[in-house]
């Protein structure tokens, strides 16, 4: 009877919590791998549903890493463009443009290209002024 299928995902994960609760509270000084030798929890990993639910887990995580690696490609390319056209316009990164570079960042590609491709040296310190220490 133990052995039938519980089709539910809400049940299924209901049963589960509650069998980790008892376990966990039943026998607090056992370590993992030793409730999973009382009690074949080894089992348990060639079950259907921790087969699926490590997949699900296993494709959040994938999916999660590439918005994040796609996130972070985008915003080096776009460092990479802002640092490049104030190369090409003004011959070197020195410390005040490099110093605006986040702030410009800030606002996006069709934004930032006219600033970068018809504003002074001057005129882009001036719009971006170094932001003030505190506590000074």
């Amino acid at each position: 009877r133990t052995r039938e299928e519980i089709t539910d995902q809400s049940s299924q994960r209901q049963l589960i919590n509650l069998i980790e609760s008892i376990i966990i509270y039943k026998l607090p000084q056992k370590s993992r791998e030793e409730i999973e030798a009382m009690f074949e929890l080894s089992d348990l990993k060639q079950t259907r549903v921790y087969q699926e639910a490590l997949a699900e887990g296993e494709e959040r995580g994938l999916e999660r890493g590439l918005e994040r690696g796609l996130e972070r490609g985008l915003e080096r390319g776009e460092r990479l463009v802002v640092e490049n056209l104030l190369r090409v316009r003004f011959g070197e990164l020195d410390p005040p443009l490099q110093g605006i570079i986040s702030r410009i960042l800030q606002l996006s590609p069709e934004e930032f290209t006219p600033l970068l491709l018809h504003c002074s040296k001057q005129e882009l310190l001036n719009q971006f002024p170094p932001e003030k220490s505190r506590g000074n």
